[in-house]
């Protein structure tokens, strides 16, 4: 049909795409030899150096795994690293540096920004202590963190790049007794980041991952999921020893 777009139209924009996040080599005639790789698999990154600290906030060390060099660039951006570990400052230590892994998987063209509280910080120990105790929970005492998450990657989606915004943002709690990890995901309606998802999600060792939800239209609510997930999900916020 005249209104459908050209095959070549979509062509070309997933290359545009491609070429931003990753680094792929623009569209062009079919070369006459074997084509070099653009970049060659690398091992995950150790954890460096914190790049970024702010007066009052944690030091800052980004990972980034799948991303252009221009968009490592983005989200190694000086000023909004400062801004970032500030608000974190008002909820966790200064001490302990703060990682944040950034990942962009090309097969799936999906991106995630996941923030790893650390182990030690008592931040979501009071939410730990409900869960224990059965009743309604208030997951509020972590919205600053799933809040600073968001709203780090809503100021690099306006300085740099709208699609910056389709990044998932995980915060992420470790348990220090099974060795998994439970996670709430920042709303994908909420470009900030400020609401609270209405789910945890719990790696179960052996069994994959479970969701942890409230049973409920808001918080505070009663959790609804299996008693190993709750009870996996009520150790990893409670600080590790």
């Amino acid at each position: 049909m005249s209104g459908a777009p050209s095959l070549g139209l979509w062509r070309g924009l997933a290359v545009a795409w491609c070429a931003l996040l990753v680094g792929c080599p623009a569209a062009g005639p079919a070369p006459s030899v074997e084509p070099v790789p653009v970049k060659a698999p690398v091992p995950d990154p150790a954890p460096g150096p914190a790049v970024e600290e702010a007066e009052g906030g944690p030091p800052l060390v980004v990972k980034p795994k799948g991303l252009s060099d221009l968009y490592e660039g983005f989200f190694r951006d000086g000023d909004a690293l400062t801004a970032f570990s500030r608000r974190l400052g008002n909820t966790l230590s200064h001490d302990r540096p703060v990682t944040i892994e950034v990942a962009w998987t090309e097969a799936k063209l999906t991106g995630v920004i996941t923030l790893l509280v650390p182990d030690a910080d008592p931040v979501g120990f009071a939410v730990a202590e409900q869960i224990v105790k059965g009743g309604p929970v208030d997951p509020a005492p972590i919205q600053p963190l799933v809040g600073s998450v968001g709203a780090w990657r809503a100021e690099m989606g306006e300085r740099f790049d709208l699609r910056l915004l389709s990044f998932e943002t995980h915060t992420v709690f470790w348990d220090h007794k099974t060795g998994g990890r439970c996670w709430m995901k920042g709303p994908l309606n909420d470009p900030a980041g400020t609401a609270l998802a209405p789910c945890f999600s719990c790696m179960i060792p052996g069994g994959g991952v479970e969701q942890i939800c409230r049973d409920g239209d808001s918080w505070p609510a009663p959790l609804k999921g299996s008693p190993r997930a709750i009870s996996i999900l009520g150790s990893a916020l409670a600080p590790g020893t």
